[in-house]
């Protein structure tokens, strides 16, 4: 049998997750690219204050005033094709949510900057 103390942080847990999850597809549709990254910023800044999972310490939270987030900047925005990686596997062990699993699926060569690996996780909203 699961307290339940246990259980209510489960469902906040999955609560945080849900609208994380949601807020992610909001941005995607969202029409404007500023607008888009500024419901992004202010969406996580009202969960990291207010939701009973935040990953905020309490001690943090009574001076929170948001995350520290750089301003949109279109000139860091690059459409790129991913090519395909060598399969790889990573599991990354953390202290809450045991281990996390990832697999990589691609890389990508953005002019000027270097490569970067294209990974997906295998959890969660993965």
């Amino acid at each position: 049998m699961v307290a339940l103390g246990a259980m209510i942080t489960a469902l906040q847990v999955a609560d945080w997750r849900r609208q994380i999850f949601a807020l992610y597809a909001e941005v995607r549709a969202a029409t404007g690219l500023f607008a888009a990254h500024d419901l992004w910023r202010r969406e996580r800044d009202r969960l990291f204050a207010t939701h009973p999972s935040s990953p905020l310490l309490p001690d943090d939270l009574s001076d929170f005033t948001g995350l520290s987030t750089t301003s949109y900047d279109p000139d860091w925005r690059f459409e790129v094709e991913v090519t395909p990686a060598e399969p790889r596997h990573l599991d990354f062990e953390t202290g809450t949510d045991g281990i996390v699993p990832f697999d990589l699926i691609g890389v990508a060569q953005v002019p000027g900057v270097g490569s970067l690996d294209i990974w997906k996780l295998g959890s969660y909203a993965g």
